[in-house]
């Protein structure tokens, strides 16, 4: 699932998202509008800017097998405050689902039915980060995906 998500992100290549958590009162935002809460911040439309991307083999993780960034400025991410969200790829592939905010500054995304928990890392008026991460199985062994997602307003 998170590998999908990952093809996805990355646009027509690769792909990889994530979203995380919810804070009524406003603290732990990186700046922006302080009397909303996490998910009013959220609650946009956003346009990729960029994917940092890391794959690293779980019995070696100190040599990444893959370590760069993905330029995603092609791609639209409509977080709507009713809990629906889509993330259109210049129309190339489009992705809809669910989110919410959770404590510990972490976000459930639902994609086309797969579920992340994903780790906000700043969040203000103008820029939205999230992180993930996953292991995923394949033939040069378990691999730690990490992802980090840009998207700006």
């Amino acid at each position: 699932m998170k590998t999908k998500f990952l093809l996805l992100a990355i646009a027509g290549t690769f792909a990889f998202t994530a979203c995380s958590k919810d804070d009524d009162s406003g603290s732990g935002n990186t700046g922006g509008t302080n009397n909303q809460t996490t998910s009013q911040k959220i609650a946009h439309v956003w346009t990729g800017d960029e994917i940092d991307v890391t794959i690293t083999p779980v019995l070696s993780p100190t040599t990444p097998l893959f370590d760069t960034t993905f330029s995603s400025t092609f791609a639209t991410y409509t977080f709507n405050s009713n809990g629906n969200v889509s993330i259109d790829s210049a129309g190339t592939a489009v992705s809809s689902g669910t989110w919410a905010v959770i404590p510990n500054n972490q976000m459930i995304l639902t994609l086309d039915g797969n579920i992340d928990t994903v780790d906000i890392v700043k969040i203000n008026d103008t820029q939205f980060h999230y992180y993930n991460s996953s292991i995923e199985p394949s033939f040069f062994g378990d691999l730690l995906v990490e992802s980090t997602t840009k998207l700006t307003r």
